[in-house]
């Protein structure tokens, strides 16, 4: 699996190994973001959401669009670009604010 050489050539290597890998998830996680902000099948709810409310967090746009910006916030931390991520926790907290969704505008306060 790895050279029999010195120590140099196998840490470049390993170095670029873990480079490779680092690139694939990054670029992964990028796809599943703009999958994100353009699905609409895509619900996210929460232990306070009742079942009921589903149909209604559905029409409300705002809300929906709220949950996805902090999702795609969150997204962006995991890949380390935080300015990104603070201009999605803005837009998610100013539509969670306008949309009344108390829980999300917190977690997007919690980004900030």
């Amino acid at each position: 699996l790895f050279p029999n050489q010195d120590q140099e050539h196998t840490t470049f290597y390993i170095t670029t190994i873990l480079s490779d890998l680092v690139s694939l998830l990054l670029r992964d996680l990028e796809d599943v973001t703009k999958r994100m902000l353009k699905s609409r099948q895509v619900i996210l709810l929460t232990p306070a959401d009742r079942v009921d409310t589903h149909a209604e967090i559905v029409k409300n746009k705002k809300l929906m669009m709220a949950r996805r910006q902090k999702y795609v916030a969150d997204f962006c931390i995991l890949a380390g670009a935080a300015i990104d991520a603070r201009k999605y926790y803005k837009e998610a907290l100013d539509l969670a604010r306008q949309a009344s969704d108390f829980i999300w505008a917190g977690g997007a306060l919690e980004g900030l």
